[in-house]
């Protein structure tokens, strides 16, 4: 499939699954492009660590097959001669980006920016496919099913984030250059074992400030809210199954919705509960389905600062997010498997989180000893 790879944002959580895999199951040569200060071993030495948690940490892989490029700032500005000194590649792999919700402008120059100096890199370094690493939110707000085309403008945005990703994904689809894009949606542990090596974004940013601001006193009764609305989230594993079986198996060009099935999937106020339930163990909860119904004097400081901070992620949730998933359901037809998320997968990234967290044993000891 692969002769010479060219992959960004192996220093990122996807970018390096990514890496992990190319290293056990292709035999290709892999050249990876990163931001000055990064080296081959830091993120190789990541790579092997996600490959020890998984099914796949019982391959050796040729570290050999890895080198790397170094460039100040990629998303900024690319020198004309860069290319000259990396050879030929057949396919480039974009997984670096911008994630920040609120910084438009490293939004643009992370996403967009970036994109286009790839696409002309692509060019000079001769590659005849280029996959590009987008989001299933870049669809924006919409009340239809999410196709997996390239999308029209939407009635409005989350955020910057998910404009800037269509946006590129226009760039890559109107560049000439067979591709694949891949939209995974919100990416946590593995299926299995619950290992978790990426930033605290999402459901992990929520356990995160939940660890920070309240393990060291217990409150008895919870106002908190979370609707009813089904998770986007998927498995790391998953993911990294989807994303090399969409290459493998589906027709360029393509633009592959790499999402969980939503009927095994919890609601978000299940795995609200879940925390809930096993670790911070209230009295009693209140639950709202929105802001605008919750009463803020009922509230300690940090439960108005925790509601704050993850106010964004909330409102994500609460929507009904309705995913065309044509190409995963061919995967599965053709005997790819892979595992949706499920509340007991989600208890299993928990429990692994919890357990790796100092902070929450010694609230458990303190609060609930044996």
């Amino acid at each position: 499939m692969f002769k010479r790879v060219l992959l960004t944002g192996a220093s990122g959580f996807l970018g390096n699954i990514i890496l992990a895999r190319l290293l056990v199951d292709y035999s290709c040569e892999i050249s990876l492009l990163l931001r000055t200060g990064n080296s081959k071993e830091a993120v190789t030495n990541v790579a092997m660590n996600y490959l020890h948690h998984s099914s796949l940490g019982q391959k050796q892989p040729d570290l050999n097959r890895v080198s790397v490029f170094t460039c100040d700032s990629p998303g900024e500005y690319i020198p004309d001669d860069f290319y000259t000194t990396m050879g030929e590649f057949d396919t480039i792999i974009h997984a670096a980006g911008c994630v920040d919700y609120f910084d438009k402008n490293q939004l643009n120059i992370g996403n967009i920016q970036y994109t286009e100096n790839m696409i002309s890199l692509a060019y000079k370094v001769g590659a005849q496919k280029f996959i590009f690493l987008s989001t299933a939110f870049s669809s924006g707000y919409r009340e239809e099913m999410i196709p997996e085309k390239i999308h029209v403008p939407p009635f409005n945005d989350p955020t910057h984030y998910t404009f800037s990703k269509r946006h590129a994904e226009e760039l890559v689809h109107n560049s000439g250059i067979a591709y694949y894009i891949m939209r995974p949606s919100i990416v946590i542990g593995h299926s299995k074992t619950g290992f978790y090596n990426g930033k605290r974004y999402g459901l992990y940013q929520q356990w995160m400030l939940m660890e920070k601001l309240f393990h060291d006193h217990y409150i008895r009764h919870w106002h908190y809210v979370a609707s009813e609305a089904k998770v986007q989230l998927l498995h790391c594993d998953s993911f990294e199954e989807q994303f090399f079986s969409a290459m493998e198996y589906l027709p360029e060009n393509s633009c592959v919705n790499i999402v969980s099935d939503s009927n095994a999937a919890p609601t978000y106020r299940q795995v609200t509960d879940l925390w809930f339930e096993h670790v911070l163990k209230p009295e009693s909860i209140t639950y709202y389905s929105n802001y605008d119904d919750l009463d803020v004097n009922e509230l300690s400081r940090k439960q108005r600062m925790l509601l704050g901070l993850i106010r964004k992620n909330t409102d994500l949730a609460a929507r009904k997010w309705d995913f065309e998933t044509t190409h995963a359901q061919k995967l599965k037809q053709l005997g790819v498997k892979f595992e949706d998320v499920t509340l007991a997968s989600i208890k299993r990234c928990q429990d692994d989180f919890v357990k790796n967290s100092i902070n929450m044993q010694n609230y458990i000891k303190r609060f609930f000893p044996l």
